[in-house]
Order: C-alpha cells, then structure tokens, then sequence
C-alpha cells in the first residue's frame, strides 16, 4: 500500500485496490509516516 501510495495514486485509489475504507489506507499511511515525494515546479 505504501509503495503504492508514493508512486502516485491516491489514497482513494490504494484503497479500491486493496478493498479497504480509504480510512483505513490514510491511518496505515499515517502510523508509518508515509509521505509521497513531490516534485515542486520551480520558483
């Protein structure tokens, strides 16, 4: 789910794949400090 969720989908998606509550997906994320690694655009 974690890899899943920093390659790009969102928390949504992650949990329609696993068939879980998207609540579940974002306290999972949450409790293992899963970030997603965003490019910002330059200034």
């Amino acid at each position: 789910m974690i890899d899943l969720y920093r390659s790009g989908a969102t928390a949504k998606q992650v949990a329609e794949k696993f068939g879980v509550s998207e609540r579940s997906v974002t306290r999972l994320l949450h409790q293992h400090g899963a970030r997603r690694e965003r490019c910002l655009p330059p200034l």
